[in-house]
């Protein structure tokens, strides 16, 4: 069992670096992780890298400043 089991991760930035890098450590270790990026695509990317690793994860596009400031997500974010 890991230490994040029954735990969800969302990581900002999770689309390249050390975003990404977390977000494949924290489902290593059993969270479920929503990867947020302004570049889905990328998200994306991160996103089938945790799930071919056994892991479950979404991808979340987001300007993380609209979420933070209260826009609804359906004109501030779109989830894959």
């Amino acid at each position: 069992m890991g230490l994040l089991e029954n735990k969800v991760a969302i990581v900002t930035g999770a689309g390249s670096g050390i975003g990404a890098a977390s977000a494949l450590r924290f489902a290593a270790e059993g969270a479920a992780v929503a990867a947020v990026d302004t570049r889905l695509n990328k998200a994306v990317e991160t996103v089938a890298a945790i799930v071919d690793a056994g892991g479950h994860a979404i991808a979340v596009q987001a300007v993380c400043a609209a979420i933070l400031a209260g826009m609804p997500l359906d004109r501030g974010a779109r989830v894959h």
